[in-house]
């Protein structure tokens, strides 16, 4: 279950780890993970490879469908010759493509607007119109191993790079960025084990049941943070605080800044900026009344 995620705008796959252990000091009889804020995946699916059972919760329909989509997949072992996904897939998405599918709700139109929109912000669309076409001709000689679009990117690019003879696409593209330099988006999918301890929800944050006492599980929150970069929906933060302190559960929340006790501050990458990467010291509240 290594790597186990879908790319998203301010995802924890780089700390998930580090936050689920912090929480465990708190709760360490919990045996239920509820992820109300789900988004891609990367602290649900790390709660499930370390013994949770888990409970993954979106209110964004889009992405609940690309996940249940790709569950379903591995559940019946169904694979083309390209990998997880069917061979649609796995063609270059042009800029006209990803707007045609940006207002759509499919797995395809889902799985199009998180790998290719910038930062995974499922709104803007990776490449400009010069890069575009460079990634076009990478995508096709990677994927497909195309010799005639490998010429044409040698001759752009006046290089004399090879087609890689590795067997996955995920290590022919390796080996062409380490000839290049250069990387593409991706999913980084591994096969799911132990999926009956995975339930998967399409509810409001405060919609959720959650039947257990208090002891025996971890509810975490990571909702969009305040005064940081727009999300796909609006959030109301007041809403979210009053409901936390209302609960009688003790809720564990990523933020930068958040009304309730610090127990933990890490720094993590950003990639929300247009303006490159750079460090932020993220933080782990937990609520006053636990």
């Amino acid at each position: 279950m290594e790597n186990l995620r879908i790319p998203y705008q301010g995802s924890k796959n780089a700390i998930a780890e580090t936050l689920i252990y912090k929480m465990r000091e708190y709760k360490p009889n919990a045996k239920y993970f509820y992820d109300l804020f789900g988004g891609g995946g990367a602290m649900s699916f790390k709660a499930l490879q370390m013994g949770y059972t888990v409970i993954y919760n979106e209110y964004d329909s889009g992405l609940t469908v690309l996940l249940n989509y790709i569950l379903n997949r591995i559940k019946n072992n169904q694979r083309s010759k390209y990998g997880l996904f069917p061979e649609e897939f796995y063609n270059f998405v042009t800029r006209e493509e990803f707007i045609r599918q940006k207002d759509l709700c499919t797995p395809y139109a889902e799985f199009v607007k998180i790998v290719y929109s910038f930062g995974n912000n499922r709104k803007d669309y990776l490449f400009n119109p010069e890069l575009e076409k460079i990634k076009h001709i990478m995508h096709d000689v990677v994927v497909f191993r195309n010799k005639k679009e490998l010429k044409k990117l040698n001759i752009i690019l006046n290089t004399n790079f090879i087609i890689p003879e590795e067997l996955t696409i995920n290590e022919r593209r390796l080996n062409l960025g380490r000839q290049i330099k250069s990387n593409n988006k991706r999913i980084d999918l591994q096969q799911l084990e132990q999926l009956e301890r995975l339930t998967v929800l399409n509810k409001s944050y405060d919609k959720v049941p959650i039947p257990l006492k208090d002891e025996e599980v971890i509810v975490y929150c990571d909702p969009p943070y305040r005064k940081t970069a727009n999300y796909k929906i609006d959030f109301d933060c007041n809403k979210f605080d009053e409901w936390v302190k209302n609960s009688d559960k003790t809720i564990f929340i990523s933020e930068y800044n958040a009304p309730f006790d610090e127990i933990m501050a890490i720094k993590k990458r950003c990639t929300l900026s247009a303006a490159g990467n750079y460090e932020r010291i993220e933080k782990l509240f937990i609520s006053k009344n636990s």
